[in-house]
Order: C-alpha cells, then sequence, then structure tokens
C-alpha cells in the first residue's frame, strides 16, 4: 500500500481514538471498529474520516430526533441546491437503480438496511450508533424519472453544520455504490 492520502486518517491515531475512554467507551470503541473494517485495502477518504470525528466529537445520540427529510433542517433550503457542489446525492443512486429497484432494496439489506413501506424500494441505514439515514427510490417510468429521498434524524443540525450533514449523506451513497458493484452489459 502507498503513502496515505494528506487528508486520510492515520490509522495508529484511530488506534489511540480507539483506546481513549471518554464515558462513551463502548460506542467510540464501536464506531471505530466499524470505521476501520475496511482497512488497510482502502483509505477511507476524508469524509468518512469527517464524519467518524463529528460523530464522535460532536454527536449525543439522545439528542437526535425522528427521521425528516434533510431539506427539513432549518437553513436546508438555502444550503442545499439542485446542482453544484451542494446538491442533495441523488443522482448516482437514480442513475444506477432508477429503473431497478430490487437491486437497490438487495443492496440495502446487504448492508444490514431496515426496510421502510415507501417508495418503490426504501431502507434505513444504521450509520452509526443511534444515527440513521433513509433511502427511498421512486422507479423511473414513461411519465416521471426516478426520484430518491433521504431521511436522516431531526436535529442532526443542532450537532453538526449542514456541509457535515452533506458529507454523510455522500458517505452513504458511495457505501451503497461500491456495494453494488459496476453494472454489468451497459
Amino acid at each position: 500500500m502507498g503513502e496515505p492520502a494528506d487528508d486520510a486518517l492515520d490509522a495508529a491515531m484511530v488506534q489511540q481514538l480507539r483506546d481513549l475512554d471518554d464515558g462513551r467507551g463502548a460506542i467510540l470503541r464501536e464506531v471505530i471498529d466499524v470505521f476501520l473494517a475496511d482497512a488497510p485495502e482502502a483509505e477511507p477518504g476524508f469524509r468518512r474520516c469527517l464524519t467518524v470525528l463529528l460523530y464522535l466529537l460532536q454527536i449525543d445520540p439522545a439528542g437526535l430526533g425522528p427521521p425528516v427529510s434533510p431539506l427539513e433542517l432549518p437553513g436546508a433550503t438555502l444550503f442545499f441546491q439542485k446542482t453544484g457542489p451542494h446538491a442533495l446525492p441523488r443522482a448516482p443512486l437514480e442513475e444506477r437503480f432508477g429503473h431497478d429497484p430490487r437491486a437497490l432494496g438487495e443492496v440495502g439489506r446487504n448492508l444490514g438496511g431496515e426496510a421502510l413501506p415507501q417508495g418503490d424500494a426504501a431502507f434505513t441505514l444504521r450509520v452509526f450508533p443511534g444515527l440513521q439515514v433513509g433511502v427511498i427510490l421512486w422507479q423511473g417510468d414513461e411519465d416521471f424519472p426516478p426520484q430518491v429521498s433521504f431521511t436522516l434524524p431531526s436535529r442532526l443540525e443542532v450537532f453538526w453544520q449542514l456541509d457535515a450533514v452533506l458529507a454523510l449523506l455522500e458517505v452513504v451513497v458511495k457505501e451503497l455504490l461500491q456495494a453494488a458493484g459496476p453494472l454489468i452489459g451497459c
């Protein structure tokens, strides 16, 4: 394995974090174990490192509320845009699964997702203890294009800025696409 990217979290630092006991020792160790699950084959990347650290440093799962659309968070309608760097990461899922909701549901199940009774495929993924992200797909047809929506805990903005919320959604989308593998025959 080559040199880690400048924005990658050093594995020794992660181990030191894992050994800390800040009163949330069990949660801390569980999160770090999840973080290390892919090492050393793949560097986790900046967004994954960011969300792990922000979760460990700033989130109290007891302070999170029921699921809402990211657009319902205060300030979200100004922050999240239809296109550009602040767009919700819907497009990659719509392109990959928009006409195959069964495949998205299967990927969600394979990642430990819990099925939801919404859309044509929907599930919630437990990203961290007490922090779940929902993914809902409405299949495209001749009248309407496919559409993906997300849910996440209300009150998440109390702990994180909206750019961190966006990073979390981007991590989830990346994990789903990696778990799905490449499209065959396209």
